[in-house]
Parts: C-alpha cells; structure tokens; sequence
C-alpha cells in the first residue's frame, strides 16, 4: 500500500465511514498496514464508551442489541456494533457473516455494523478486537456495542475490552448458573433475565441476586458495619453506590422491548460511577497492560515456532518421545526451550 495508509487515516480521522470499514478488514488480516495506522491513530483514542453484551447462546443478545441501538438512536449518537462470530477453521472468517439476526435492521447513518470471526481466541473475542475499537474511536464513535459469541464460560475475556459488561441470561436455562459459577458472574456489572415473558424469570432473577450477595459478602469483613448490613440484606438496589457498584439484575422483553429503556439508564450510571469514582481509568490502565501482555506473548510464541521449525534436532527429539521413549514430552520441551534465543 506503499503511503495509502496515511491517506486512509486521515479518512478514517474525517469520519468517513468506507475507510473504517477497509480499516478494520486490515486490522482482521494483521497487515504491516493495519499497525502503522493505530500507532498514528493511538493518542486520539479514549472517548468513545464500550458496552460489552455477553451471555450463553440463545439468550437473545442481537435482539437486545438491536433494541438498545433504538432506544438511543434518537440521542444522534455514532454508534458501532461488533458482532464477534465463530470462525470458519479454514478461512478464519465469520462464518455467520453478517447474520440474519441482524442483516434484516436498516440501520442509520450515524451507525456501523461489523461482524467478526474469534480466529480461535478464547474468551469469545477476537484478539483483534481492541484495534477495531481503537480505530471506531477514532471514526468518532459515542458508543460501542461489543456483542460476542456464545461461549458462555469462556467470555471472561469481554472484562478486559468493554468499560460495562452486560451479562444476558434467559429463564429455564440451568447451565446459565453453572456459567456463572464459573466466573461470568465475575464479569457482569448489570445481569439480564431476558424473555423474561417465559415462566421462571422471576425465580432467576431472585437466583443472581442472591449470588451477587454471596460475592459480596465474601470479603464482608473488608467493609463498614453499614456496608455489611447493605449487603446482606435483600434489596440489592439500598446500596450506597458511593461504597461500590452492585450489580442490578433487570428482567426484559427484547422482543417487544420491555425493560430496555431501564438497561439503557442501567448502563449510563454505570458509566458515570465509573467516572465519578475514578475506576474508569483504572479500568483502561489494566486493560492496557493485559493488551501489551498479550501482544508479548504472541511474539514470544511466534519467535518459539520460528525457531523450532529451523531446528533440525526437532525431529530427532519426537523420535525418542514418540518411538523410542527414551525422553518424555516434557523433558523435550525443556530441551527445547533451552535453546531458544529470545
């Protein structure tokens, strides 16, 4: 591309919305392009609010999605949405594309639709999904909404990207709990009961609740005599918020979006708590140091390989653990490693 790349940041700054599309296809593809554009971009970054909307597959998270992009597009917010999708093992592209789910909504011009394949990623994010954030900020996004694929245990990873995480779960689903046991109870600073119009919802919502005041009360002893009484008692929302968050459990109705406009005032005080408590850029500090770990850990393993394909006693070494088993996987390993130069 030669320089095109500074004249598709310069688009992509001017908020034209074809060089934030062939920006984040560079980004998907890890082109040399793709990394000068962010280290350009890079210190315009951090104004833009992420949402992260996770949950088990079925939960109906496109739905709430959709409903929430129309409760404020009124407000005439640029809003971007990442749909992160499994990959096909072959391309490594999304192999939902722009799914149904959501194809079928004429969004407005101040919104942006992308979907994205995981590549393998754990967590249920792509692992290029902070450089797509980075380069929608930038294009001047108010809002990001981070939808990611059903994983349920294995979306953890949402916490390190999204400033809010949305936790959707749906009644008459038992493995919801086990998922939250987990650790997606960890994640979620608002739980959702959708379809909440299906029998049980109510009994769910009772169930998180009290989840989240066995978490809380788990380090009890950290907290005042009128926190302790706050948290153990039965009205999650009594909590003064100046002490800490405490995660709302809300029951919606995407469908005919009921409950909506509560989630959306849900995820702006969120918002705000952060801000107001200074745990926002605690919050982007740490994901910042995870991003830069990740990336040292991806050029470690990409020197190893390197290095390990260029070794001519590699095959000797399989040799003895395979057939001869004079030497175990690990012991060969380590002699590997040995004589790696990092």
């Amino acid at each position: 591309m030669n320089n095109e790349w500074k004249e598709l940041t310069e688009k992509l700054k001017a908020g034209d919305k074809r060089a934030l599309a062939r920006t984040i296809t560079l980004i998907e593809n890890e082109t040399p392009e793709a990394s000068k554009i962010i280290k350009e971009i890079y210190s315009e970054t951090g104004s833009a609010r992420v949402v992260g909307i996770t949950g088990p597959p079925g939960s109906g998270k496109s739905t709430l999605v959709d409903k929430i992009v129309s409760e404020v597009e009124d407000e005439n917010l640029k809003i971007g949405i990442v749909a992160v999708d499994p990959s096909s093992p072959f391309t490594g592209g999304a192999l939902l594309g722009d799914r149904a789910r959501m194809s079928r909504r004429r969004f407005g011009e101040g919104i942006f639709f992308r979907s994205m394949g995981t590549r393998g990623a754990s967590g249920g994010l792509s692992r290029t999904i902070l450089d797509v954030v980075k380069a929608m900020d930038v294009y001047g996004m108010d809002l990001i909404l981070i939808e990611t694929v059903g994983a349920g245990q294995n979306e953890v990873n949402i916490v390190e990207t999204a400033d809010t995480c949305v936790v959707v779960l749906m009644p008459k689903t038992g493995d919801d709990i086990q998922a939250m046991k987990a650790g997606i109870l960890e994640i979620g600073d608002i739980f959702v009961v959708n379809k909440a119009d299906l029998g049980g919802s109510e009994m769910m919502a009772r169930q998180i609740k009290t989840m989240i005041r066995t978490r809380e009360s788990e380090n009890v002893e950290s907290h005042s005599d009128f926190h302790r009484d706050v948290i153990l008692s039965s009205d999650l929302s009594s909590l003064d918020r100046e002490k800490g968050w405490v995660p709302p459990v809300l029951r919606t109705t995407a469908k005919q979006g009921r409950g909506v406009d509560e989630l959306v005032e849900k995820i702006d005080e969120h918002f705000e708590y952060l801000q107001k408590s200074g745990k926002l850029e605690k919050k982007r500090r740490n994901s910042r140091r995870k991003e830069i770990t990740n990336i040292l850990l991806d050029m470690v393993t990409a020197r190893i390989l390197e290095q390990i394909e260029e070794n001519k006693d590699l095959e000797n070494l399989i040799e003895k653990v395979t057939v001869k088993k004079e030497m175990d996987p690990r012991t060969a390993a380590k002699k590997i490693i040995s004589q790696i130069n990092l």
